[in-house]
Protein backbone atom coordinates (compact mmCIF):
# COMPACT_ATOMS: atom_id res chain seq x y z
CA UNK A 1 0.00 0.00 0.00
CA UNK A 2 1.23 3.48 -0.88
CA UNK A 3 1.69 5.84 2.07
CA UNK A 4 -0.17 9.09 1.49
CA UNK A 5 1.80 12.23 2.24
CA UNK A 6 0.77 14.91 4.69
CA UNK A 7 0.44 17.33 1.76
CA UNK A 8 -1.94 14.97 -0.07
CA UNK A 9 -4.08 14.63 3.05
CA UNK A 10 -4.09 18.41 3.44
CA UNK A 11 -5.21 18.85 -0.18
CA UNK A 12 -8.10 16.40 0.27
CA UNK A 13 -9.33 18.08 3.42
CA UNK A 14 -8.83 21.58 2.01
CA UNK A 15 -10.98 20.64 -0.98
CA UNK A 16 -13.59 19.34 1.46
CA UNK A 17 -13.55 22.66 3.33
CA UNK A 18 -13.97 24.61 0.07
CA UNK A 19 -16.87 22.35 -0.93
CA UNK A 20 -18.40 22.70 2.53
CA UNK A 21 -18.36 26.51 2.32
CA UNK A 22 -19.80 26.33 -1.17
CA UNK A 23 -22.56 23.94 -0.08
CA UNK A 24 -23.74 26.34 2.63
CA UNK A 25 -24.20 29.09 0.00
CA UNK A 26 -26.41 26.84 -2.11
CA UNK A 27 -23.82 26.06 -4.77
CA UNK A 28 -23.54 22.28 -4.25
CA UNK A 29 -25.85 19.71 -2.77
CA UNK A 30 -25.26 18.28 0.68
CA UNK A 31 -25.23 14.84 -0.95
CA UNK A 32 -22.22 15.82 -3.07
CA UNK A 33 -20.33 16.93 0.06
CA UNK A 34 -21.23 13.69 1.86
CA UNK A 35 -20.07 11.62 -1.13
CA UNK A 36 -16.78 13.54 -1.19
CA UNK A 37 -16.22 12.81 2.50
CA UNK A 38 -16.95 9.11 1.89
CA UNK A 39 -14.40 9.18 -0.92
CA UNK A 40 -11.77 10.60 1.45
CA UNK A 41 -12.50 7.78 3.89
CA UNK A 42 -12.15 5.23 1.08
CA UNK A 43 -8.84 6.70 -0.06
CA UNK A 44 -7.17 7.09 3.34
CA UNK A 45 -7.36 4.38 5.97
CA UNK A 46 -6.82 5.06 9.67
CA UNK A 47 -3.04 4.58 9.31
CA UNK A 48 -2.79 7.32 6.70
CA UNK A 49 -2.21 4.79 3.94
CA UNK A 50 -3.83 4.95 0.54
CA UNK A 51 -6.54 2.30 0.44
CA UNK A 52 -6.28 2.04 -3.34
CA UNK A 53 -4.30 3.67 -6.12
CA UNK A 54 -5.23 7.32 -5.82
CA UNK A 55 -3.38 8.21 -9.03
CA UNK A 56 -5.64 5.93 -11.05
CA UNK A 57 -8.70 7.64 -9.62
CA UNK A 58 -7.44 11.03 -10.69
CA UNK A 59 -6.17 10.01 -14.11
CA UNK A 60 -6.62 6.53 -15.46
CA UNK A 61 -5.62 7.45 -19.00
CA UNK A 62 -9.05 8.71 -20.04
CA UNK A 63 -8.17 12.35 -19.42
CA UNK A 64 -6.79 14.37 -22.25
CA UNK A 65 -4.94 17.64 -21.82
CA UNK A 66 -6.88 19.93 -24.09
CA UNK A 67 -4.85 21.89 -26.67
CA UNK A 68 -4.66 25.59 -25.87
CA UNK A 69 -6.28 26.42 -29.23
CA UNK A 70 -9.57 25.15 -27.79
CA UNK A 71 -9.71 27.99 -25.27
CA UNK A 72 -10.47 31.67 -25.71
CA UNK A 73 -8.40 33.57 -23.17
CA UNK A 74 -7.52 37.04 -22.03
CA UNK A 75 -4.63 38.34 -19.95
CA UNK A 76 -5.13 38.35 -16.19
CA UNK A 77 -2.24 40.40 -14.82
CA UNK A 78 0.83 38.26 -15.66
CA UNK A 79 -1.34 35.15 -15.95
CA UNK A 80 -4.29 34.14 -18.11
CA UNK A 81 -8.05 33.82 -17.70
CA UNK A 82 -9.98 31.19 -19.67
CA UNK A 83 -13.00 33.00 -21.11
CA UNK A 84 -14.48 30.13 -23.13
CA UNK A 85 -13.85 26.48 -23.89
CA UNK A 86 -14.63 25.95 -27.59
CA UNK A 87 -14.20 22.17 -27.79
CA UNK A 88 -17.39 20.20 -27.22
CA UNK A 89 -16.53 16.56 -27.93
CA UNK A 90 -14.43 15.76 -24.87
CA UNK A 91 -15.87 13.84 -21.92
CA UNK A 92 -12.82 13.84 -19.64
CA UNK A 93 -10.52 16.84 -19.76
CA UNK A 94 -7.44 18.13 -18.05
CA UNK A 95 -7.27 21.91 -18.35
CA UNK A 96 -3.72 22.95 -19.27
CA UNK A 97 -1.67 24.62 -16.55
CA UNK A 98 -0.20 27.10 -19.05
CA UNK A 99 -1.64 28.73 -22.17
CA UNK A 100 0.61 30.80 -24.42
CA UNK A 101 3.33 30.56 -21.79
CA UNK A 102 1.16 32.05 -19.03
CA UNK A 103 -0.20 30.22 -16.00
CA UNK A 104 -3.98 29.71 -15.99
CA UNK A 105 -5.33 31.54 -12.92
CA UNK A 106 -9.06 32.04 -13.54
CA UNK A 107 -11.92 30.10 -15.12
CA UNK A 108 -14.31 32.88 -16.19
CA UNK A 109 -18.07 33.31 -15.91
CA UNK A 110 -19.73 30.71 -18.15
CA UNK A 111 -16.40 29.45 -19.53
CA UNK A 112 -17.68 25.86 -19.74
CA UNK A 113 -21.43 26.55 -19.82
CA UNK A 114 -23.51 24.06 -21.82
CA UNK A 115 -20.67 21.61 -22.57
CA UNK A 116 -23.12 18.73 -22.82
CA UNK A 117 -20.68 15.77 -23.01
CA UNK A 118 -18.41 16.85 -20.16
CA UNK A 119 -18.27 14.17 -17.44
CA UNK A 120 -15.09 15.01 -15.51
CA UNK A 121 -12.48 17.76 -15.27
CA UNK A 122 -9.05 18.09 -13.71
CA UNK A 123 -8.33 21.74 -12.89
CA UNK A 124 -4.58 22.44 -12.75
CA UNK A 125 -2.53 23.87 -9.92
CA UNK A 126 -2.37 27.63 -10.28
CA UNK A 127 -6.08 28.16 -10.81
CA UNK A 128 -7.27 30.36 -7.94
CA UNK A 129 -10.75 31.39 -9.05
CA UNK A 130 -13.72 29.62 -10.61
CA UNK A 131 -16.17 32.40 -11.44
CA UNK A 132 -19.99 32.39 -11.36
CA UNK A 133 -21.80 29.84 -13.54
CA UNK A 134 -18.49 28.58 -14.91
CA UNK A 135 -19.78 25.02 -15.44
CA UNK A 136 -23.48 25.93 -15.60
CA UNK A 137 -25.67 23.38 -17.37
CA UNK A 138 -22.94 20.77 -17.86
CA UNK A 139 -25.54 18.15 -17.01
CA UNK A 140 -23.19 15.15 -17.31
CA UNK A 141 -20.45 16.66 -15.09
CA UNK A 142 -20.10 14.37 -12.09
CA UNK A 143 -16.40 14.46 -11.16
CA UNK A 144 -14.05 17.38 -10.68
CA UNK A 145 -10.55 17.56 -9.21
CA UNK A 146 -9.78 20.89 -7.56
CA UNK A 147 -6.23 22.27 -7.24
CA UNK A 148 -4.65 23.15 -3.92
CA UNK A 149 -4.38 26.75 -5.15
CA UNK A 150 -8.16 27.27 -5.43
CA UNK A 151 -9.31 30.21 -3.29
CA UNK A 152 -12.80 31.07 -4.56
CA UNK A 153 -15.72 29.37 -6.27
CA UNK A 154 -18.32 31.78 -7.67
CA UNK A 155 -22.05 31.57 -7.18
CA UNK A 156 -23.84 28.82 -9.05
CA UNK A 157 -20.58 27.68 -10.62
CA UNK A 158 -21.89 24.10 -10.76
CA UNK A 159 -25.62 24.75 -11.06
CA UNK A 160 -27.46 22.23 -13.28
CA UNK A 161 -24.60 19.72 -13.26
CA UNK A 162 -24.36 16.16 -11.96
CA UNK A 163 -22.62 17.63 -8.89
CA UNK A 164 -25.68 19.48 -7.60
Amino acid sequence: MKQISEKEITILYRARDILSRYTTTGGLSQTYLENYEKSIAEIINSNGEVAHNIDNNIDDGKYETIPEEQFITEPYYSEVKIIKYIGFDDKHIRIPQFIKGRRVAVLAVSAFTNVSNLVSVIIPEGVRIIEDKCFYNCKMLSNIVFPDTLKRIGEEAFLCTGLV
